[in-house]
């Protein structure tokens, strides 16, 4: 095809035999839209249909949120067809009463050759299909129809497909047009304008027009704007011929702060332009004029511009550059971001000037000559080498301008050698018999669904054969404290070290439609030239594979061709560093011959776009690794990251571009289809890491091979890792370490009951989930933060006291250095910086001394409360602001743990004109923001939740002696109460709370939102509402809120939509998504747990299965409607209009935590106090035995609980080892011994 670029559109010619097509694009200023036409060619000698389909994603948002987090921005949008017009429309749902609703429109326009109707898709997992992308979309298969979906489709697109029908020699024309309005009538006029045949006619005209216009007025020519969109071009993607060279790239360390000391932030591209006399000027006030251009068309670049002249005491030449950036451009942009930067090279430092150097994308050189003759003059680009380096220099590489019409013709030649060599044959010709992947006889099925089961042991294993994969990724998160990494069930993830956020090793990809993989191992027949992977992605075949997720590892298992791979991956126990170990046996009665290749997408930052052009690369011949270093971020700029695998290097490359190929994929390397690697390291190059070894396997012979990815704090301890892990004993030893420690770790209580499903969350799932994924990992594939949230983390460690109350110790005193002098806390922070925000959130402090109630009635530790931690100091928050996001300043102040959690209190007890605490700008539902934004809006649950701490925390301040404090607590608990019963009950249930305004939210007279949950599970968990009420709360609750068809739990009902009145963002939530209406699962459990502490133990059992996503995933067809894992708890459940029972987020959630209190405690009854354990069980009637086995040092304590039909709740008969004990309690001692322990529900005397 040929691209011809014109200052008022973009044309694209193309052939496809027969058929010839141009695309014209052009945007028309005046209605904010882009028009493509598309006019088709028949040039064959008969009559032709022809099939136009359109495609685009929405996001109507700035570029840095969808960036960030495309699947929230995702939930805020939706979707409407428009049959009149021929229109789908989308909006953005508006976060806030400020937001500026903006209306999106796409139509299609044809004249008379369309034949048939226009079919529509606007759910981007349908039209894209799982695992695919636009390269081959679901939606081009044979018989793929777009099937018509709108509304909450939670990942939007627009796409139209129409047909045209020519005949030889005809021409036709369509047009799609997407246009922004900012209101539903705009919308519908414009839609209507542009569905019409002439209307794109119509739109080039004027964006010629408009153009020439624009150009006048900048006084530039055709010329002039095509060279400043070849030199934007450079500024974007980067070229080695216009930036600095190699050695300045490779000797820079510095990072940003030594361009924010120069008045340059570093967040956007810089052009740096050098001048030495004033001959340059000509070449100057050109690139000004480019900048200009260029912001006005909304490109924000830096222009640096250095003054190289000597210093002298007159400045004639700073003079005439001064009033040139004033005259040519933008004089607001004088020292603002994207603007114009004036400094003197005489001035900076070497370092300064080198750090400028290095991170400028183009170098221009005044000179006074036109910027076109610059660019033209561009020499080659240089290649990257090891010349120079501090490493091992790199394996010899032929010039790549050399010969290069020959090169071209052999790669070609090269591309199509594997098909012609297995042409006829193919793998399955290959001697050798096909085995299952797993090897013998499958197990006994566990819960089959079709696409998986559990294994006997608790792990989830997953067949995927071809492209039929599960209906949204499977992952696992695996991770210790310093690092890990997530992997799906095709491959697909991400890997991180010390931060999950800040410092990514490979790209964070929040697609779990497509779940591209930037890791890969491939391996390639030495015959043949077949590819594939050791996993299902990112080459695509129609072999099957066997996915096993655990604790602590993934494997997969493949046969291809008689060669059947066993790939394990894992984490070392205390070390950044992942590790693949992958065993590949011949199970062909040949010899064969095989090429193994590693392959990683450096990211080493938050964003790959943004880092790519600030990573160096070097290799190390004597670990056989691939190393890299990004300084740019201070926090790591000393941070070495390294990719090496344990068998001889035969060839490497780690450029991008090198082994992808130009617009090339994962899915097919250019690399592989030319042999070796190109051995190309260096900087800014795109950086990746391709590691390329030979495995020569005689018949039966199986090879082990370690594949290593971390990072080390520096160049010394990454070499350390290597040289620790890379063995392939050491990196086996390594994973089943950590392997084991999990087991142990999870394995300290073991349950047995009638439900298999029961079991497997409570023996494995969810405490795994809450340690590995939101303690440790604080990411997962729909949510990536890295930060510590106040409140969230808190309550995941009350999971761990039974496990790791060490974890739980540790993370509450962490929490408390994160309190303020005034007593109020951080809303979340970064732990790496201590960056955070600081809120006006009403419960966050509170978690600290909830929690360490907890922690101390569990585990005894009283010392705790003597701790000393200091509190943290910043500025207070303005009267008209909500939240501030900065570095506080750690205080010489220090108090006692004890002491941090009475300021917590203090400061959390408030009162408004109901006598309820006040809300602030959100309570546990961060979403209500808007309820109490002007300081008088008070919550109903915050009452109960601080009656619940207050009184709990008094029991500890009696204990100390501090009489005064505990009577305080408890009176200020008792006018809560009371203020609660006076206006907190509705009639049938509790408010929510009260707007600033004094109107009741969570009330019958609430248009929106009538019944919340946790006002109602929160009444009978404080175990302060007045118990007729309390009956009567859990009944509506069970009424309005539990949807027994779907088996789910709503947070409140009906969502937002249509109300007047504002309750904050989670009004921009689409109704029956997350906190809107959905299932939020941590308050669902809060509800199943106050069930629980009502007696009820049948409904109880049953409320947590409709909870346990096991029970979604029993069949395909349960599957198809849940999509996400059936092993992990998902944050929420849909209730939204054609989403009914989908799953959302999984894995990053407080939920987790909840599941397995809520089951351990509040089903089976166990709990720990101090050296005793209780026993207290509201298990359903239908189990007459269960058993709980806990480990205590190195006693073992096997717990029988009878649990005879019809028996009275409550009181228990215990024996240990044969003997009854008095009382309810099983003391604890650490004896080594089993001893075995039987709790009968007690005979109650027969009354006369």
């Amino acid at each position: 095809y040929h691209a011809f670029l014109a200052t008022d559109r973009v044309t694209f010619h193309r052939a496809d035999g027969d058929i010839e097509t141009r695309t014209e694009i052009a945007v028309v200023p005046e209605d904010s839209a882009e028009v493509r036409r598309v006019t088709v060619t028949n040039n064959s000698g008969e009559v032709r249909q022809i099939e136009l389909t359109s495609y685009g994603e929405i996001v109507l948002a700035p570029p840095e949120a969808d960036r960030a987090h495309p699947a929230f921005a995702n939930l805020f949008v939706e979707t409407e067809w428009h049959e009149w017009c021929g229109a789908l429309t989308a909006t953005r749902r508006p976060r806030s009463a400020k937001e500026q609703p903006l209306w999106c429109v796409h139509v299609m326009s044809a004249g008379r050759e369309r034949v048939g109707p226009v079919s529509y898709e606007s759910d981007r997992a349908r039209f894209i299909g799982r695992g695919r992308s636009t390269r081959n979309p679901a939606a081009l298969e044979p018989g793929g129809a777009l099937s018509g979906a709108t509304g909450p489709v939670l990942d939007p697109i627009f796409a139209l497909r129409t047909r045209v029908e020519l005949e030889p020699g005809q021409s036709a024309s369509v047009a799609f047009t997407t246009l922004v309005a900012t209101s539903r009538e705009r919308a519908f006029e414009l839609a209507d304008r542009y569905d019409d045949p002439y209307a794109a006619q119509r739109a080039l005209d004027l964006a010629w027009t408009s153009s020439q216009v624009d150009l006048r007025e900048l006084k530039l020519t055709p010329g002039d704007a095509a060279v400043f969109q070849e030199l934007a071009g450079h500024l974007f993607y980067g070229s080695p011929a216009l930036r600095a060279p190699q050695s300045d790239l490779r000797r820079n360390r510095g990072s940003q702060p030594l361009l924010w000391a120069n008045g340059v932030s570093g967040d956007w591209p810089i052009v740096l332009a050098i001048i030495e006399s004033a001959d340059g000027l000509p070449t100057l006030r050109q690139l000004l004029a480019a900048h200009r251009y260029w912001r006005r068309r909304g490109m924000m670049v830096d222009l640096l511009i250095l003054n190289a002249h000597p210093p002298t005491y007159l400045q004639e030449l700073s003079d005439r550059i001064t009033a040139a950036a004033y005259a040519v451009g933008d004089p607001t942009s004088l020292d603002r971001p994207g603007g114009v930067f004036i400094r003197r090279r005489d001035l900076l430092g070497a370092d300064d000037l080198l750090m400028l150097r290095a991170t400028a994308r183009v170098h221009v050189s005044c000179d006074g000559r036109p910027l076109g003759k610059v660019l033209a003059s561009a020499l080659v680009p240089e290649q990257s080498s090891e010349e120079g380096d501090d490493e091992t220099p790199a394996l010899s590489r032929s010039p790549e301008r050399s010969d290069s019409r020959v090169a071209r013709v052999v790669r070609r030649i090269g591309a199509h050698l594997p098909t012609l060599l297995t042409a006829g044959s193919g793998a399955g010709t290959l001697s050798g018999a096909r085995r299952p992947a797993g090897g013998g006889e499958a197990a006994p099925s566990r819960l089959d669904n079709g696409f998986g089961r559990l294994t006997a042991e608790g792990d989830y294993e997953i067949r995927v054969t071809g492209d039929r994969l599960p209906p949204a990724p499977w992952s696992n998160v695996i991770a210790n404290r310093h690092g890990g990494f997530l992997v799906t069930e095709r491959g697909g993830g991400f890997t991180w070290a010390e931060n999950s956020y800040f410092y990514r090793l490979t790209p964070w990809h929040n697609d779990p439609v497509s779940d591209p993989a930037s890791e890969a191992l491939y391996l390639q027949d030495g015959d043949t030239g077949e590819l594939w992977c050791a996993t299902p992605g990112p080459v695509a075949q129609d072999g099957s594979y066997t996915i096993r997720h655990g604790a602590g590892s993934s494997t997969f298992e493949h046969e291809r061709g008689g060669i059947a791979t066993h790939l394990t991956l894992g984490m070392a126990e205390d070390a950044p560093v992942k590790l693949s170990i992958l065993r590949v046996t011949n199970r062909d009665a040949r010899r064969r011959r095989l090429t193994l290749t590693t392959y990683v997408e450096w990211t080493l930052g938050v964003l790959r776009e943004h880092t790519q052009h600030q990573v160096r690369t070097t290799f190390d011949r004597e670990h056989g690794a691939i190393l890299a270093q990004n300084s740019f971020d201070p926090q790591f700029t000393h941070r070495m990251a390294f990719h090496a695998i344990s068998e001889p290097v035969t060839s490497y490359t780690a450029s991008r571009l090198d082994f992808l190929g130009r617009n090339g994929t994962t899915a097919e390397p250019a690399a592989l289809r030319r042999g070796a690697l190109a051995g190309s390291t260096g900087a800014g190059i795109d950086p990746c890491a391709a590691l390329q070894c030979a495995l020569d396997l005689a018949p039966g012979e199986t090879r082990e091979v370690a594949i290593l990815l971390g990072a080390g704090s520096d160049g010394a301890e990454a070499r350390r890792m290597l040289a620790d892990h890379r063995p392939v004993r050491r990196a086996r030893n390594a994973v089943e370490r950590a392997v084991q420690s999990w087991a142990q770790r999870l394995s300290m209580v073991t349950v047995k009951t009638p439900e298999p499903t029961f079991d497997a969350m409570l023996n494995r799932w969810t405490l795994y989930q809450a340690l590995a994924c939101r303690m440790w990992a604080r990411s997962a594939l729909y949510q990536s933060s890295g930060a510590y949230g106040f409140r969230d983390q808190l309550q995941d460690v009350m999971a761990f006291v039974y496990a790791e109350p060490g974890l739980a110790r540790e993370h509450i005193l962490r929490a408390a250095a994160r309190q303020f002098v005034e007593g109020d806390v951080q809303h979340w922070w970064h732990p790496h910086s201590g960056r955070g925000v600081r809120t006006r959130f009403s419960d966050d402090l509170a978690w600290l001394p909830y929690v360490v109630d907890h922690y101390l009635r569990t585990t005894g530790d009283l010392p705790v409360l003597e701790e000393y931690v200091p509190f943290l100091t910043m500025r207070p928050l303005g009267p008209d602001e909500h939240e501030v996001y900065d570095l506080p300043r750690v205080t010489d102040e220090h108090g006692s743990v004890y002491e941090h959690c009475l300021r917590a209190l203090r400061r959390a007890c408030t009162r408004g004109s109901h006598g309820l605490p006040l809300i602030g700008i959100g309570d546990w539902n961060d979403g209500m923001n808007r309820v109490g934004v002007e300081g008088r809006g008070e919550s109903v649950w915050l009452a109960w939740f601080l009656i619940t701490t207050l009184r709990a925390f008094a029991e500890h301040a009696d204990a100390r002696g501090d009489a005064t404090v505990a009577a305080d607590f408890r009176r200020q608990a008792d006018d809560y109460a009371a203020a609660v019963e006076a206006h907190g009950w509705d009639g049938a249930w509790y408010r929510r709370a009260y707007f600033d305004d004094g109107t009741p939210l969570g009330s019958l007279g609430s248009d929106e939102c009538r019944i919340d949950s946790i006002a109602q599970s929160w009444s009978v968990i404080s175990g302060a509402g007045d118990p007729r009420r309390q009956a009567q709360a859990m009944r509506s609750l069970e009424e309005h809120l539990v949807r027994n068809d779907a088996r789910l739990l709503m947070l409140l009902t009906p969502p937002f939509d249509e109300t007047l009145k504002d309750p904050g963002y989670i009004k921009g939530y689409l109704p029956g998504v997350r906190e809107n209406g959905a299932q939020y699962t941590h308050a669902a459990l809060w509800a199943v747990l106050a069930t629980a502490l009502m007696g009820n133990g049948d409904r109880t059992y049953e409320l947590y299965q409709m909870i346990n996503p096991l029970t979604h995933t029993r069949t395909q067809e349960e599957v198809e409607i849940y999509k996400v894992e059936p092993y992990v708890v998902a944050a929420d459940v849909y209730t939204a209009e054609g989403q009914l029972g989908r799953g959302g987020w999984t894995w990053y959630t407080g939920s987790a935590s909840w599941m397995y209190r809520v089951g351990l405690e509040g089903i089976l009854g166990l709990r720990k106090r101090g050296a005793e354990l209780v026993v207290e069980p509201r298990a359903p009637a239908g189990w007459r035995e269960y058993t709980i086995e806990y480990r205590h040092g190195g006693s073992l304590y096997v717990i029988v609980v009878e649990n005879e039909a019809g028996a009275p709740r409550g009181a228990v008969e215990l024996t240990i080892d044969g003997k009854a004990l008095d009382g309810s309690v099983i003391p604890l001692v650490d004896d080594g011994k089993r001893h075995l322990v039987t709790v009968r529900p007690r005979t109650l005397p027969i009354t006369r």
